[in-house]
């Protein structure tokens, strides 16, 4: 059961991560629903790694720094190779998470003649064209809380990562986007524990991924104050 504690808690999750990933008007993201798993060492033990994997969704309308055709195809997300390096527990409600390394790689699959993205494997998330690769910079970290004091913590997580390779790198290039340092968020980061959130068998959290870019391509051109004026005329 949900609490009133609980909910207030997770609508000041919602409301930071609101502040802190929401982009300006008019910039588009990648946005992917998925959820995260901790394949080697115990969750958020430091030296265990995890891996996330997501769906790319279109929620909200808003649109994707390179063209994408999700009438046709399947986009997915897989994140690997995320080493634990510190893991810290304020008693009783807050838990930070440091992160080093993971490979971020996005795919596209045709949905008819390829294979519908499952968590029950996770293989049916990277068996189509890479479109993206990144690499996570050192120093992601998951900011975790629990208010209820029912070891069920929720939150966000914060970091960057740097595009190098792809079949649509140069998609970014051309639309004037950096490669470097664009937002990897985790929007929300939440545990598993029925019936507050539910996650596929295997995985430990809701983890869903916001990529964000790290300026606006939209070009700016010199103009006189006249000109200007003359806008409005």
């Amino acid at each position: 059961m949900i609490t009133a504690k609980k909910i207030l808690a997770l609508s000041i999750v919602l409301l930071v991560t609101m502040a802190m990933s929401v982009p300006a008007l008019g910039v588009s993201e990648f946005l992917f629903l998925g959820n995260s798993k901790y394949v080697i060492g115990e969750v958020d033990a430091v030296g265990s790694v995890m891996e996330v994997y997501g769906i790319m969704t279109s929620v909200g309308g808003v649109s994707t720094p390179v063209p994408v055709d999700m009438d046709n195809y399947e986009y997915t997300v897989s994140i690997t190779g995320m080493v634990v390096t510190s893991s810290t527990n304020v008693p009783p409600t807050i838990k930070t998470v440091g992160y080093n390394g993971g490979e971020i790689i996005i795919y596209k699959d045709p949905i008819v003649g390829g294979t519908a993205a499952d968590f029950a494997d996770t293989d049916t998330f990277i068996d189509g064209e890479q479109i993206l690769l990144a690499m996570v910079d050192p120093g992601w970290t998951a900011l975790l809380y629990d208010f209820d004091l029912d070891l069920f913590f929720a939150g966000s997580g914060n970091g960057s990562c740097d595009f190098y390779d792809g079949t649509q790198l140069m998609d970014l290039v051309t639309a004037e986007y950096y490669l470097d340092d664009w937002g990897f968020l985790g929007t929300p980061v939440a545990d598993a524990n029925p019936p507050n959130v539910l996650v596929p068998d295997g995985f430990d959290r809701k983890f869903d991924v916001k990529l964000t870019p790290p300026n606006d391509p939209t070009t700016i051109e010199p103009g006189t104050w006249g000109q200007v004026k003359g806008l409005y005329r």
